[in-house]
């Protein structure tokens, strides 16, 4: 791409959310990252810009940042699962979006699945790609207090997004364009407070209340989030459909690594507007989600404490 997308802002509870929206397909694809996001920045990158470029083809594709990161508010924070939706929301709303395909990568999965449950008369499909399934793993109180203190004593030095970003043609330079891309995305501290709220929180009970057509997208070898969190949601949503990728990459620099994705994506986005949801108990998914957002609220109060 020549130029970077015009940079826009949608107002969500006081907040302001920044997206951009790419191509003009017949199809809304609201594009939710992981804890790495800057709309502007992205581009320079071809583990993110290449694949936008790709989605942006037969697509209209809505880029955001999530509170707290990027070029969104970080006034108030990370906020709760429940404030991100409204976020995503929001951004529709501001993009004049009734329903779209919303497509959650790596930590930004688990929003995206919630949101499906949650509000499935704005959402025509979900799409899962490398995403964290929180909860499935138990992790005990000193793994989580090495990972936090890793992300946060290496965040700003490349050091901590090389471990989940592959297949460099110069490992020098990526470490140096990681470092970057870590100073633009967030602070050392609300990288850390991101990776224990994921290992904190769960969301298991809401995934089987997931009721939209799902695509599940995931390489066998993925060192960041293994492949068994791909395997539990296309085993737990109904109808979800698994498409297993032969790469050893959690996010890659190789654009070619995105190509088995795009062209899942491309096909099952295509054929959206033909599927009717699998019919599901709205209330039930309603009070599962609101256990889960106030569980993770009080396990980040007592992550604020310490």
């Amino acid at each position: 791409m020549q130029t970077t997308p015009e940079t826009r802002f949608a107002k969500s509870g006081g907040l302001s959310i920044a997206y951009q929206v790419v191509g003009s397909g017949p199809v809304d694809l609201v594009f939710v990252p992981g804890f790495m996001s800057h709309v502007e920045h992205n581009w320079e990158y071809s583990f993110m810009g290449s694949l936008f470029e790709s989605l942006s083809e037969f697509a209209r594709l809505i880029i955001l940042d999530k509170r707290g990161t990027g070029l969104s508010d970080r006034s108030l924070g990370l906020g709760t699962f429940e404030e991100r939706m409204d976020d995503v929301r929001a951004v529709m709303d501001s993009a004049g979006i009734e329903r779209a395909a919303l497509c959650g990568m790596s930590e930004g999965g688990a929003l995206c699945a919630l949101m499906a449950a949650t509000y499935p008369e704005r959402v025509s499909a979900l799409i899962l790609y490398a995403a964290a399934c929180p909860g499935i793993d138990v992790v005990d109180d000193a793994t989580k207090d090495f990972v936090q203190n890793f992300v946060e004593s290496q965040w700003t030095t490349g050091h901590v997004l090389n471990q989940l970003i592959q297949h460099a043609p110069d490992p020098e330079a990526a470490i140096t364009g990681l470092a970057r891309f870590e100073r633009y995305s967030c602070t050392a501290s609300v990288a850390g407070e991101i990776v224990r709220r994921s290992m904190e929180a769960d969301i298991c009970g809401v995934v089987s209340s997931v009721s939209v057509p799902t695509l599940v997208l995931h390489a066998i070898a993925d060192p960041g989030v293994s492949f068994s969190h791909g395997q539990y949601y296309a085993d737990h949503i109904p109808g979800a459909r698994l498409v297993p990728m032969d790469l050893d990459s959690h996010v890659s620099w190789n654009p070619a690594d995105h190509r088995v994705a795009v062209d899942a994506i491309r096909e099952f986005v295509a054929n959206d507007t033909s599927r009717a949801p699998v019919t599901t108990d709205r209330i039930l998914s309603t009070v599962l989600f609101t256990d889960i957002a106030e569980s993770t609220v009080k396990a980040a109060d007592m992550g604020d404490a310490r």
